[in-house]
C-alpha cells in the first residue's frame, strides 16, 4: 500500500506539568524566596540563595516521591 507524504509541518509547544511546577509557580507567587532572602544575610560561599534553597527543599517535600538532597 502506496503512502502520501504530507508536506505539512505541525510545530508542538510543550509546557512542563506535574507536581513540582505547579508548586513553584505558586511558591513565586508568593514570593516566598524574596521573603526569606530579605530576612537571612547572604553568604559569599554559598553560590544560591537561602530563598532558591529553601524552594528546592519544599518542592522536594511536597512531592510525591522526596529524595534526598
Amino acid at each position: 500500500m502506496k503512502t502520501q507524504e504530507n508536506p505539512t509541518t505541525i510545530e508542538v509547544e510543550t509546557y512542563p506539568i506535574g507536581v513540582a511546577s505547579i508548586v513553584l509557580s505558586l511558591l513565586r507567587q508568593l514570593g516566598i524566596a524574596e521573603i526569606i532572602d530579605s530576612v537571612l544575610t547572604h553568604q559569599p560561599e554559598v553560590e544560591v540563595s537561602y530563598g532558591q534553597l529553601a524552594l528546592a527543599i519544599i518542592i522536594n517535600r511536597l512531592s510525591f516521591d522526596p529524595q534526598p538532597l
